[in-house]
């Protein structure tokens, strides 16, 4: 019941599309959740908001029992992330779609950020600092925006923005994931 509780509180901080989150029957991302730091422990101290997903797994076929008639927003808020951490929030595709990701450095983002989009399984790698596969269309190395469309296939995604050039700085980057109905 306190997650349910931390999770509505943080909902109504943060500008999440309306109908995104059910708070009765989300089902987290592990793997996405939380503002790690690379190579730190998953278990390790955090505060209860970096507890919370940003979106969670969002399954668009059972919120909205298979009918998407249009583009769904899965995102679109600002993410503050730590210097040397990523944050970003996962969701499921029930089959292959098309995803618009648009991402805007907005403080402290002069030197670039990476923005990745990869499966969880890949995501376990990055974490670990290990080779990894990302989807190469969406990725961003070193950009201050990013404005990117291409289809992802069904399954499991992670939208990664990582502050890779910022050693002493948190940055904010405004982010906006779409889907598309087919």
């Amino acid at each position: 019941m306190k997650g349910a509780l931390r999770l509505a509180r943080a909902c109504s901080r943060r500008r999440i599309a309306a109908g995104v989150l059910v708070l009765a029957g989300i089902a987290t991302l592990p793997a996405c959740r939380r503002n790690w730091a690379l190579g730190s422990s998953r278990d390790g101290g955090g505060d209860a908001e970096s507890d919370i997903p940003l979106v969670g797994n969002l399954d668009l076929q059972k919120l909205l029992g298979g009918a998407v008639q249009g583009p769904q927003v899965v995102a679109d808020e600002s993410v503050t992330v730590a210097p040397h951490a990523w944050r970003g929030p996962g969701f499921t595709l029930p089959s292959p779609r098309s995803v618009h990701i648009v991402a805007d450095g907005k403080d402290h983002t002069e030197k670039g950020f990476r923005l990745y989009v990869m499966t969880s399984e890949e995501l376990a790698q990055f974490e670990k600092r290990k080779p990894f596969k990302d989807v190469p269309s969406f990725e961003g190395l070193k950009v201050h925006s990013l404005d990117k469309t291409d289809t992802l296939a069904a399954g499991t995604w992670c939208v990664v923005v990582f502050n890779s050039e910022n050693s002493t700085r948190a940055m904010v980057v405004h982010l906006r994931i779409v889907v598309g109905a087919t």
